[in-house]
Parts: structure tokens; sequence; C-alpha cells
């Protein structure tokens, strides 16, 4: 898993619009591939690093399977769960604009290198000022979530 997470994500746009015939799915497979390397690789991390004490007091007041995961493993889990999710939407959005700039027809990263082809530097800016604000507003969302969920967690407020 190691060997496949070291390839940045947007070196494998031009493999996957060779492979899948359709260059919206090959941007849809290159997004989903960012945003499940990043959460799963995090959330892995997080359930490694519970420490068994947790398992054990759960264990002695009467949890059964089910209960150590909703009520243990999750939720000490879900601060890497956040970490993994606010990388993989950086990884995502960063995927997107390249795809789109690459292979697909439409959409702002597209945009971008039809305005820069055709001198329309201001129209360009503005692309990249709106990409950057769409970025900035996607990280403000998974931030508010990451809030509102962990909110138990000290330091978080």
């Amino acid at each position: 898993m190691s060997l496949i997470g070291a390839i940045p994500t947007i070196t494998w746009i031009p493999i996957t619009m060779v492979l899948v015939s359709s260059l919206f799915y090959g941007a849809v497979f290159i997004i989903a591939f960012g945003v499940w390397y990043a959460v799963s690789l995090a959330t892995m991390s997080g359930i490694r690093n519970i420490d068994p004490a947790y398992y054990d007091v759960a264990k002695v007041l009467g949890s059964n399977e089910k209960q150590l995961i909703t009520k243990v493993t999750l939720p000490m889990a879900m601060p890497n769960i956040f970490a993994g999710l606010t990388q993989g939407m950086s990884t995502a959005c960063t995927a997107l604009i390249v795809a789109e700039m690459i292979g697909v027809e439409s959409g702002l990263g597209w945009y971008v290198t039809w305005q820069r082809n055709w001198a329309q530097y201001a129209k360009m800016y503005a692309s990249i000022v709106i990409i950057c604000l769409l970025f900035i507003s996607v990280k403000f969302v998974v931030d508010r979530i990451s809030r509102y969920v962990l909110r138990w967690q000290e330091g978080r407020m």
C-alpha cells in the first residue's frame, strides 16, 4: 500500500485517461482514489494507535464486538480519520483541477488553460482566485464538521 501511496495522485491521471474510455469517469476515479488512499491510511494509523487498555476497560464493562467498534474504535480513530479527510480533500481538489487541465473539456481547470492559450490573463487569474476560494471553502467545511464531531476532544474549541 505504501508503494502506491508513494506515487503522487496526479501522475495516475494520464494512465487512467487511457485505460478508462470516458474522461469524466477517469477523473472521478482519480479523485476517489486520492481521497480513499488518504482516508484509509489515516484510519489504519488511528486504529493501530488506540491504547489496548480502552478495549480492556470496555470488555470489563460488558461491551460486545459492535459496541467496541462504535464506542471505542470509531471515536478514538476519528481525529485521524478527519486528518485523512482533510488531506484527501486537498488531493481531490488538486487532482480535479489537473484532470480538467489535461483531458476534460469543461471545468475551471480547463477554463484556466483555455484562457492562457488565448492570452486572456485577467480571466485566467480570476479563475485561479475562484479555484483558491473553492479550496478554502472545502477546507472550511471539513474543519467545521471535524470541530462538531470532535467537540469532546480537548483543545478543539
